[in-house]
């Protein structure tokens, strides 16, 4: 009996306690407005930090037959006042200093509208409004220069390991194009250059810097032909101009959100990092392939038609956004909205962004060139990572603002942008090129290769899917347990990358045989 006593008065004093409070949205109009006789001061803060306390002193005169009176602090919302804390209990009229807690939002000048709102035992309210004006210069000086900073130093390193990094690549190019046109070394069998007949010597010449300008003629068919569209330099130009106009939009997005210098510096230092990680990827993939080093002008065109595939998935996604945009109020109401961006996010844009970086891949897939596994996997990658660099432009412009917290927040966006879904894209496309691959490179299955297109492009597109899905999985972990660790996106990430290895491995020892046994298939 008696423990049931005491949870009897431990739940009775629970609900005195609780009915104790204060409600923490009061209408506006119900607060007693103006029946609160204080003076606040001062009126103004000049906050040096993105968050900060803007300290406030308040003169509050009770009346005498007031009795105890509880303060609050209170914010003005739409619908009336929002209770932010308690501020104490005053008995008699006195000078009472409390803080308001605040956030820079994006505006240099701001003015936001507080109240003292004072509750009497018997539950009459009395308020004070007060408003709290909010200058926001320095802390935007001192981003600004961060920024600068960061501009100084890593805008020249980035830039000279790019260039470093190009001339790394014109320079194997052409030591590949004189070992290619040179005799065949005793222990290296009937390498790719041996064994390719009247062909071995357009392949070798193909695989220069040369070719990108100059391809090598001979008759083709017509698959080969509409590869070569996508392989011309005009072509090229035509999917950077593209590429170009998009980048002045979010050029123009940068200067009217941050200004036209933060924005300008904000706009080359973001592209020249979002380059970086996708050619250093590129650069790997390339060199993965020991027996047979691939065209340059492929490369070049894969890597460009990702970029452009970015931004063919931008309009595409846009005109969807539209769409939903019609239909949000009456799919608020409903419900649906919050399972259509969940829809939207996990199979939409999965299947807008793989078909069209895996268009190229088909167009690719007519050219005698694309011959097996390893041909889709490079090609497919490069596709991808390509892809990535102008996605993660855009976000990263997106992200882009002086109330980001910068160095934890909006690096780490960038770093984990960088390394882990220019590494996803590059797979999930690279699957789809290697499903291609099989088939080009078996006799009996090479007429079937545009028929797998489509069994390739599922697999793609669940993949993404399932690392969209990881993502949110992420999100609801965090905000489940309030702590920042990414686990399942990072996960599915480094399975996506051992298969990708592994594949890859398998190929190259089957590569390896047919170089052994001079039955390499071109």
């Amino acid at each position: 009996m008696r423990p049931v006593l005491a949870l009897f008065f431990v739940l009775l004093l629970a609900g005195m306690a609780f009915s104790s409070l204060p409600a923490r949205d009061i209408p506006y109009g119900q607060a007693g407005e103006g029946t609160l006789d204080a003076v606040v001061e001062p009126a103004s803060a000049q906050p040096e930090a993105r968050t900060g306390n803007a300290d406030v002193l308040a003169l509050v005169n009770l009346p005498s037959d007031s009795g105890p009176v509880t303060l609050m602090l209170a914010e003005r919302t739409d619908g009336g006042w929002h209770v932010l804390n308690n501020v104490g209990t005053l008995t008699q009229s006195s000078t009472v200093k409390f803080s308001v807690a605040v956030a820079y939002d994006g505006k240099t000048s701001d003015v936001r509208h507080y109240a003292l709102i004072g509750r009497t035992d018997d539950g009459t309210l009395m308020a004070k409004e007060f408003p709290l004006a909010l200058d926001w210069s320095i802390y935007e000086v001192s981003m600004r220069k961060a920024i600068t900073n960061a501009n100084v130093l890593l805008v020249p390193l980035l830039s000279m390991g790019l260039i470093v990094l190009v001339i790394a690549l014109f320079e194997l190019a052409f030591v590949h194009r004189r070992r290619g046109t040179g005799t065949t070394g005793p222990g290296q069998g009937v390498g790719a250059a041996s064994v390719e007949g009247a062909g071995g010597e357009e392949e070798n010449s193909e695989g220069v810097v040369t070719s990108v300008f100059f391809p090598v003629a001979r008759q083709t068919p017509a698959s080969e032909l509409i590869a070569d569209i996508m392989l011309n330099p005009a072509f090229i130009v035509f999917e950077l101009a593209c590429i170009g106009l998009f980048a002045m939009l979010m050029l123009t997005y940068g200067i009217a959100l941050l200004g036209e210098e933060t924005g300008t510096r904000l706009f080359f230092i973001t592209g020249i990092g979002s380059l970086f990680v996708p050619l250093m990827y590129t650069a790997l993939a390339w060199l993965s392939d020991i027996y047979e080093r691939k065209p340059l002008r492929f490369i070049i065109a894969c890597f460009v038609w990702g970029g452009f595939a970015a931004v063919l998935a931008f309009l595409f996604n846009s005109l969807l956004a539209l769409v939903l945009k019609a239909y949000s109020e009456d799919a608020a109401q409903s419900g649906v909205l919050a399972a259509a961006v969940v829809l939207g996010s996990a199979v939409v844009a999965p299947v807008i962004e793989e078909t069209t970086k895996a268009l190229g891949l088909l167009i690719l897939s007519g050219h005698r060139r694309f011959a097996g596994i390893i041909d889709g996997l490079i090609y497919g990658f490069i596709i991808g990572v390509g892809f990535s660099f102008v996605e993660n432009w855009f976000y990263f412009m997106g992200r882009a603002s002086l109330f980001e917290p910068w160095l934890s927040g909006w690096s780490d966006f960038i770093t984990y942008r960088l390394l882990f879904n220019s590494l996803a894209h590059g797979a999930f496309t690279a699957a789809c090129g290697a499903f291609m691959g099989y088939f080009k490179s078996r006799p009996h299955l090479a007429r079937y290769t545009t028929a797998a297109f489509l069994p390739g492009l599922l697999i793609a597109v669940a993949l993404h899917s399932l690392f969209n899905v990881s993502a949110m999985l992420d999100e609801i972990a965090i905000y489940a347990v309030r702590i920042p660790v990414f686990v399942f996106n990072p996960l599915m990430v480094a399975v996506l990358a051992v298969a990708l290895m592994l594949v890859f491995y398998l190929a190259m020892i089957e590569e390896r045989k047919k170089v052994v046994w001079g039955i390499r298939q071109v």
